[in-house]
């Protein structure tokens, strides 16, 4: 199936991003519900890999400054801008 402006089409990639955001999700729900304080970066991460919640590690590893954008966007019932 090709996108075309009628039918912009849903490819697997797309839906490998939203799997992965839905995990990432989960991941820092379960360390909200362990309150941990995720916008204490040093804590967040310690706990994040000690439980396995390897996306929220990897994703403050990589873009701490995005991470923090995007747990106020969340938590605060702020739509995200992709």
């Amino acid at each position: 199936m090709y996108m075309t402006k009628n039918n912009p089409g849903k490819g697997k990639h797309d839906e490998g991003v939203l799997v992965m955001i839905s995990e990432l999700h989960l991941e820092l729900v379960e360390l909200l519900e362990a309150e941990i304080d995720l916008e204490d970066l040093e804590e967040t991460y310690r706990n994040a890999r000690e439980r396995g919640s390897n996306l929220v590690a990897e994703c403050m590893r990589c873009y701490p400054g995005d991470y923090l954008e995007i747990i106020r966007a969340w938590f605060e019932d702020l739509e995200v801008a992709a």
